[in-house]
């Protein structure tokens, strides 16, 4: 069950850690996992990785082949010791603390009946009690010093290291300007596959996705790149019109005019028109609860921001 990058994967799995996303995409295998994900989404490389593990429900893939190991590393644990030879070389390995058994052993202790004696741990396992009161069990001299029982529970590993992601993600996520129109939208505390990336047309769900992580053409995403202030990301559209609005999300899908007819069609369809109290705004960020053809209708509209605005951006006059 030997892992090429196992040992630096259990080294950056910290609670709490706000860059443990960061530190995990410099993996090789990582990276080429996000890149197929961003292709499949249809949105720029540069997207930030926290919204593509969060919007098709991933992870990053040293953490799902940990836990491949940590599974299989327990079924060999299971085995008839006196009749198997594959437990009996996985013993002898454990012995001799090798460098891929090593390399686990920092998230095997995430269970606490790793560091128990062999008494304790036992009886935590067959009955449930708590650390202090199998205590007990003890042998009640000070010269003898119980081995530790290296045992541990697949469920609570698992699950641990699963949480673990989980905060950091969420952290992340919050905890980034850049994403503070993402945090709006359907808000959940782990990633999870998001229902627009079920639309049919491809085009619509890259464009969904590209407003949603911010990996559009509005300036109050390009205007970090040349370090406007974002108080002063004004629209271009807007600006020609000697209108001083910020281009944000919520500006381009129910304020701007560069949009106006492609808005004014959307809110034709009866469907929409029952929903004009909602702004398109608040439509898109809860898009989840919304039949699929409405779904469908927003996504084409956004689609129709995105591909004027880039049309724009070149100096083509908009139709």
């Amino acid at each position: 069950p030997q892992l090429p990058d196992a040992k630096t994967t259990t080294k950056n799995i910290g609670f709490n850690d706000p860059n443990l996303i960061r530190k995990l995409s410099s993996s090789k295998l990582n990276r080429l996992h996000l890149s197929y994900l961003k292709w499949a989404m249809g949105v720029s490389r540069k997207t930030t990785n926290a919204t593509v593990y969060g919007d098709t429900g991933t992870r990053p893939l040293s953490l799902e082949a940990l836990e491949i190991t940590i599974k299989y590393l327990q079924r060999i644990a299971k085995l008839p010791s006196k009749t198997t030879l594959v437990h009996q070389a996985y013993l002898e390995q454990k012995t001799r603390d090798l460098p891929w058994y090593n390399s686990l052993r920092p998230l095997l202790e995430r269970d606490p009946i790793y560091n128990q004696d062999h008494v304790s741990a036992h009886k935590t396992i067959t009955t449930g009690t708590s650390l202090s009161s199998t205590s007990k069990c003890l042998p009640p001299t000070h010269d003898v010093k119980p081995l530790i029982s290296q045992k541990f529970r697949t469920d609570r590993v698992l699950s641990c290291l699963r949480n673990t992601f989980n905060i950091s993600w969420a952290a992340t996520t919050v905890n980034s300007s850049k994403l503070s129109f993402y945090n709006t939208c359907e808000k959940l505390d782990q990633p999870t596959l998001r229902s627009y990336l079920g639309l049919s047309n491809f085009n619509y769900r890259s464009s969904i996705a590209k407003l949603k992580t911010s990996s559009h053409p509005l300036n109050i995403e390009t205007g970090r790149y040349t370090n406007i202030p974002r108080d002063r990301r004004y629209c271009p559209w807007c600006k020609s019109l000697n209108i001083h609005e910020v281009e944000t999300e919520e500006h381009a899908l129910d304020h701007c005019s560069l949009y106006k007819d492609s808005r004014d069609n959307l809110r034709k369809d009866p469907e929409i028109f029952i929903l004009s109290h909602h702004p398109l705004t608040s439509i898109f960020q809860n898009l989840h609860i919304y039949h699929p053809r409405i779904a469908g209708l927003v996504a084409c509209f956004v689609h129709a921001i995105i591909t004027t605005r880039e049309k724009f951006a070149k100096g083509q006059k908009p139709a």
